[in-house]
């Protein structure tokens, strides 16, 4: 795999990683309601889920792009044989 191939899979992941924050992001506020019983109005529902989801997902860029990195130069060291 390429290098370029690597910046497409990796973005394509980091989408798919950050819309199953956003889900993480849901069901957590879900929990939190049930087990407080707080009731929130819906625009603070979907700005708390965008917001955990936002911050769940940007911490999993920071790690992510660095182990995909990884994995495309392992990649291209093992095909030349070192």
């Amino acid at each position: 795999m390429n290098l370029e191939d690597t910046k497409y899979v990796s973005m394509i992941v980091l989408l798919a990683s950050n819309l199953i924050m956003i889900l993480i992001g849901i069901c957590l506020q879900r929990f939190l309601l049930h087990r407080n019983g707080n009731v929130l109005s819906k625009i603070q529902y979907i700005i708390s889920c965008l917001t955990s989801g936002i911050l769940l997902g940007t911490l999993l860029m920071i790690i992510l792009p660095n182990s995909l990195e990884l994995v495309a130069h392992q990649g291209h060291t093992i095909n030349m044989g070192y």
